[in-house]
């Protein structure tokens, strides 16, 4: 095996090959005696630390001699004094021991401290005059459970700030609030702002409500009582009660009726002007069908009470009573003409007209509507290729049938069906024709609930949706909360986005939705002449 190259043996000290010391010459000590003069501390300088004998570290003759040149010497003695002796910073240049220092700075945070519990000590002595002014609220009496627990000696010191937080929050809501606020003149800004109070909007069980002022809630609507409401509205309530009117349509017709009756049967107020009399005298009829005010009319029926109530303010009280009251009376008989005898016959003309366009005349519909029923035995006495398919939801009543049976009677082919046969029979139709409740100022219509659906699927086959609706049911409100309940009648309504009907048939011609505005407004001059 060859020798590895580097690896020497260690040479015994007599070996011939060992190197030899050499002995040091008079000027290299002389040199190193100056080297130590220029290293020795000058006045006012501690003494480097001896190092002590046997010790393994080098002496200073060991320095190279490099550094005992002039210039370094010169450069050495231009030096601070703190960096020409570094052991100088073990003691932090004032011969101080690391001992020294962590003392004093234990002594520095013991003084911190008894200052800070001196001062928290002040602030608890502030507050306790403070509350020996006034003493405090008792707290609140504490539950049954603790009743066989004996009371605790009572100390005169007063709580601490953590005791008082816990005493508030235990407290009720009632008693917090009141202590707080019958306190805080005594107690200091500071002392208040650490306060925890919890409020709770529910009174507790200890609160009296008898304490509480009495409200008075004055009501705009006049309750009605059997006494001041006439026989005609209350057969009118009770027909709608018992579902012997269906839609608005009928509803419309009887309120009509019902508002002649009333009108031929008034007895003004002597004291009051015959306008005044019948305005007062009309409102405990109307709570009677609203059930004093908590459910709102029908649009429709909301526009005709409006009406009459314009005429009513716009009559002349010299003319005599039996003459006003004729003026009313024929008021009434012309709007239920010009609303039902004149609008449905014009509506079933363009109605007709439209069909005749189409080359098949299969209509689909949704439950029962007059108007509807009346354009269909129109067509059917002009077209012999006319097929009905009506469409039935038995939570609305099943009022479908009744159609049905109207239809089957003058010998009109019918399919009938529920409303999840949808899918099928709208593949089988050529049109959509539903009714409606009213129409909005932005086009939408307010129909039965479900009639949406027919309106959704006629839409994803590509049929044409009409909504038969009379300019009495156009009402210029943008928004209808569909699950809301009217008077008279309690039946489900939804509104149709105007997106998915195609055409509005009025009686005044065939619209699109967006044009609701405009028949608003040719209503509203019809009115001013």
């Amino acid at each position: 095996m060859g020798k590895k190259k580097g690896h020497n043996k260690p040479q015994p000290a007599n070996s011939p090959i060992a190197p030899q010391a050499v002995p040091e010459t008079p000027e290299k000590l002389n040199a190193i005696a100056e080297q130590l003069k220029s290293f020795s501390p000058k006045k006012g300088q501690a003494t480097p630390p001896s190092t002590p004998e046997g010790s393994n570290s080098a002496p200073a003759a060991a320095l190279p001699l490099a550094t005992s040149t002039p210039k370094a010497q010169e450069k050495a003695d231009k030096r601070p004094a703190k960096a020409k002796g570094k052991p100088e910073d073990l003691n932090d240049g004032d011969g101080k021991s690391r001992a020294d220092i962590e003392n004093e700075r234990k002594a520095k945070k013991l003084e911190k401290q008894m200052k800070k519990e001196a001062a928290t000590a002040k602030k608890k002595a502030d507050a306790a005059a403070g509350n020996a002014e006034k003493p405090p609220k008792a707290p609140a009496k504490e539950a049954p459970a603790n009743k066989g627990q004996k009371d605790a000696p009572k100390t005169p010191q007063q709580p601490s700030k953590p005791a008082l937080k816990k005493h508030f929050a235990s407290s009720d809501s009632s008693d917090s609030f009141n202590m707080t606020a019958n306190g805080s003149k005594n107690v200091s800004f500071k002392e208040k702002s650490n306060l925890k109070v919890r409020f709770d909007i529910q009174p507790s069980n200890q609160y009296d409500l008898t304490e509480r002022p009495a409200i008075r809630v004055s009501s705009y609507f006049v309750h009605a009582t059997p006494h001041n409401v006439h026989p005609a509205f209350r057969r009118l309530a009770a027909k709608c009660e018992f579902k012997k009117l269906n839609g608005v349509n009928e509803l419309l017709l009887a309120f009509h009726k019902t508002l002649i009756e009333f009108v031929e049967d008034y007895n003004p107020r002597p004291d009051l002007p015959f306008s005044e009399s019948i305005s007062l005298d009309l409102q405990p009829q109307l709570c009677c069908l609203s059930d004093n005010g908590v459910h709102p009319f029908p649009q429709a029926v909301g526009n005709l009470i409006r009406l009459f109530k314009k005429q009513i303010h716009e009559l002349d009280n010299t003319k005599e009573i039996c003459d006003l009251k004729t003026y009313l009376k024929e008021w009434i008989e012309n709007s239920a003409y010009y609303n039902f005898d004149l609008a449905e016959k014009a509506i079933v003309e363009f109605t007709i007209s439209k069909l005749k366009s189409m080359a098949h005349r299969r209509i689909l519909t949704y439950s029962r509507c007059p108007i509807v029923e009346k354009i269909i035995l129109t067509a059917a006495e002009q077209f012999n290729d006319l097929h009905v398919y009506i469409v039935d939801d038995p939570n609305n009543g099943s009022r479908g049938k009744t159609m049905l049976e109207s239809l089957s009677e003058a010998s009109i082919p019918c399919t009938y069906g529920h409303i999840n046969s949808i899918g099928y029979l709208v593949h089988q139709a050529s049109v959509v024709l539903l009714g409606c409740s009213a129409i909005l100022n932005t086009g939408r219509v307010v129909a039965l609930r479900g009639s949406s659906l027919l309106a959704l699927s006629a839409q994803a086959v590509n049929i044409p949706v009409l909504v038969a609706a009379k300019t009495c049911t156009f009402v210029d409100k943008v928004r209808l909360d569909e699950h809301l309940s009217t008077a008279l009648l309690r039946e489900p309504i939804e509104t149709i986005p105007e997106d998915l009907v195609t055409a509005l048939v009025t009686d005044l011609r065939i619209v699109p939705p967006s044009s609701a505005p405009a028949v608003l407004k040719a209503k509203q001059l019809g009115y001013d002449n």
